[in-house]
């Protein structure tokens, strides 16, 4: 594909093509059977949120082994809280199951709020993507030093994915069009 637009300019990306690009960029990265819509929102979110974002995206998915020895392991920490320890996971692997949980505790207790804390885990800075997850759920996820606040989203409060439908997401064309360029791997060779 050929493109005249200046490496240097500003594209406003849509919510369909970043999880269009992101889920090929997740299949070329063979992920673990199962969580290729989950890694390609996680991936979408952190670009969202500011964590690793586009620029930190392959050094991500380059990290999305998962060891046959690892195990996840949850409790109950205590009233209204959940513990769950990661067992040396990248974070995009364990985020949306540990919310689950902190979400089912919530809905089980009928509780104000529950504190999620996620120990033992690679990339921590990632876990900034449970809070997108949260707001799927009706939910919000309010940062601690522990962890997470999960507790239910006001009335009326806007996503962050009706915020990237309305006005779009920003992005270098000097970081987008090699991603671009990469997710094509994951196309059968007849496809382009």
């Amino acid at each position: 594909m050929t493109c005249n637009v200046p490496e240097d300019a500003t594209l406003i990306l849509s919510l369909r093509e970043m999880r269009l690009i992101f889920e090929r960029l997740v299949h070329v990265a063979r992920p673990v059977p199962g969580m290729v819509q989950s890694l390609r929102d996680c991936a979408v979110y952190s670009a969202l949120l500011g964590a690793g974002g586009i620029a930190g995206l392959e050094r991500n998915l380059a990290a999305l082994a998962w060891p046959a020895s690892s195990r996840l392991a949850a409790e109950e920490s205590g009233p209204s809280g959940v513990r769950v320890d990661a067992a040396g996971l990248h974070a995009w692997l364990v985020a949306e199951a540990a919310l689950d949980l902190a979400a089912a505790q919530l809905r089980r207790e009928a509780g104000a709020s529950v504190r999620l804390a996620v120990t033992n885990v690679a990339a921590p800075e990632e876990l900034a993507v449970i809070a997108g997850f949260a707001e799927a759920q009706g939910l919000v996820a309010s940062p601690t030093a522990e962890g997470f606040d999960i507790a239910p989203a006001p009335q009326g409060r806007e996503t962050l994915f009706g915020r990237l439908r309305r006005d779009g997401f920003p992005c270098a064309a000097a970081l987008w069009w090699p991603l671009y360029r990469k997710s094509a791997l994951a196309l059968a060779p007849d496809s382009y």
